[in-house]
This record gives C-alpha cells, structure tokens and sequence, in this order.
C-alpha cells in the first residue's frame, strides 16, 4: 500500500509527522512525495527529503497533505502539486489533510460541497473555496478525511489506521505512541481559550501582515485590485512594467506581491516578507473567463489576518 505524503517548501512538519507515525504498518510503503526529488524545508526550518516526484507516483492508495503557516503563499506557488492532486485523489481509497492542507484539497476541486475542517484561523477562507467547514477535530466525507491543526494529524492518523486495519490495530497504534495527551492548558481552540489568549493570538497572526506592510515600504503600489482565477493573476487595468501587485482572497488581502516583469507571460517573483517564492504567468489587458466558486478578490493596503503564527 502507497501512502504518499505531500512535501512541499514551508510546509509545517508536524502536519506530516503525525500521521506518518500513526500509520507505521507493515503493508505501507511511505512515499514522500514533491515536484522533485530532494530537500524540502518546513515553514520552521526543519529539511525534509522527497523521495518521489509527482510523475512517478499517479496512482498512490492513500494521500497526505499538510498544511503551512504561510498557506496563502502555497496556494499561489504550488500548481504542480494541485494538478498532482486533481489526477490522484480519484483513483486513491482515501485523501486527506491535516490543518490547512485543507486549502489545496480544495484548490484541486476535492472539496467542492464536502464538509471539512481545518486550522480555526482558516475556516473562512477554506468556506471562501468551496468547503462545507465544520469545527471538528476531525471530518470525515466519503474518501476524504480533514483534520483541524496541526496536533490533529495524529488523532487523523489514528482515524485512517481504525479504517485501513480495524479499531484494535488502532487502538495498538494509540498504545504504542502513548497518545494519552493531558495538556496544561485547556486553550487548544478558539472556542476554548480565554477572550485574552483569543486577543494574543489574532494580534500575533494580524502582525503577519504589518511584516508584509513592512517589506513593501517605499514601493508604489500601483495596482491594487486584483482577482485570482485559477493558474494565474488576473489584473484589473493595464500596469507598467515594475509595478507591484497585491494578491489576496476575501478577508485576507496582501497575501503575496510581485513586481511586474517585463513580459506578460513571464513568471513574477514574489516580495515575501521571509523568502522570495514564484506565482505563476501574471496575464492582464481582459478579464479572465471565470468559473463557478473560483473567484478571489483583494486589495492593497490592506492587513493580513490569517494563518497559524508558526
């Protein structure tokens, strides 16, 4: 059995350790899988190894996707892993996700009118991209199977060991992991934590977007509504060369920027305020062809909210 776990730059480490341990059986072969073969570095700085290109595994049996503390720039930067995504899920027994990974199941059109979950501070944008969101720990539709943050890709684990294997080999998997969690705190969601801890954490998150602000001081922003339309950026008017565009979604604008190339058909480097990523062909001079539920909005100068503060 291929279990193929999604590796992808800044992706958070322990979206994909988690479920990796709890489904150490002797029929899996782990495939770790990416655009290419070789090193991945998670969003904290940890260098995962990819032992697999998308090409050469179409067919996996089960899917894994994490998710990232920078997942809007992971929606703009990884069309080859959504393309994978879109070919894979309907041949595997089951897909799943863990904490925002969630965002590229449904960028592929797996999650069109399912319900899922995924991380508290990206339950709206993942409502935004077609997902029936509930605030479980874990949501299970069909073949697909969603978790909540980060800590949840172990309780997803555990859900995909009791389907695969039955609920006593799960149950051994549980025992063998010690997965007995008492944790002293009892702040692990929205709905849980104080109003104060609530506050400490959207104002963590919202200074995402002050760093974003920051990188961009100085620079004329000429452009500053823009809609995302699948593979690429759409432009409202017609900007010079040179100039900057802010990319966001509903409720979370100044996702990413690019400086105008020269060429329209040219791939723009991003400004990121931690490293430069790379979005795909920024076209402009019409609007696009759109299609049902895959339109995204947003403008510049505005704050950034969104996201786990990792």
């Amino acid at each position: 059995m291929d279990i193929a776990y999604v590796l992808y730059d800044d992706l958070t480490a322990l979206d994909v350790v988690g479920p990796y341990e709890a489904l150490g059986h002797p029929s899996v072969t782990p495939r770790f899988v990416a655009d290419r073969v070789g090193p991945v570095r998670a969003d904290n700085g940890l260098v995962l190894h990819a032992d697999t290109a998308f090409a050469d595994l179409p067919r996996p049996d089960v899917i894994v996707v994490p998710g990232s503390s920078r997942f809007e720039q992971a929606l703009l930067a990884n069309t080859a892993l959504v393309e994978w995504l879109a070919a894979a899920h309907p041949t595997a027994t089951r897909t799943a996700s863990v904490c925002s990974g969630s965002t590229l199941l449904a960028k592929a059109g797996v999650l069109a009118g399912r319900s899922a979950t995924t991380h508290w501070a990206v339950r709206d944008l993942l409502a935004s991209l077609g997902a029936v969101v509930r605030p479980d720990r874990v949501v299970r539709d069909g073949s697909v199977i969603t978790a909540a943050g980060v800590s949840a890709g172990i309780d997803l684990g555990l859900v995909l060991a009791a389907e695969l294997w039955g609920d006593d080999a799960a149950r051994l998997v549980q025992l063998l992991l010690e997965y007995d969690p008492e944790p002293p705190f009892d702040s692990g969601s929205p709905e849980k934590a104080s109003p104060e801890t609530l506050a400490a954490a959207t104002a963590l998150l919202a200074r995402r977007g002050e760093r974003f602000t920051a990188a961009l001081a100085g620079v004329d922003v000429q452009v500053v509504t823009t809609v995302w339309e699948n593979e690429s950026v759409w432009v409202a008017g017609t900007p010079e060369p040179g100039a900057v565009l802010a990319v966001g979604f509903p409720g979370y604008p100044l996702v990413a920027a690019a400086r105008f190339a020269a060429a329209a058909d040219e791939p723009v480097p991003v400004l990121d305020w931690l490293r430069p990523i790379r979005v795909p062909p920024v076209r402009w001079g019409g609007p696009p062809v759109r299609r049902p539920g895959r339109r995204r909005s947003g403008s510049a100068g505005a704050r950034s909210s969104c996201g786990p503060g990792r």
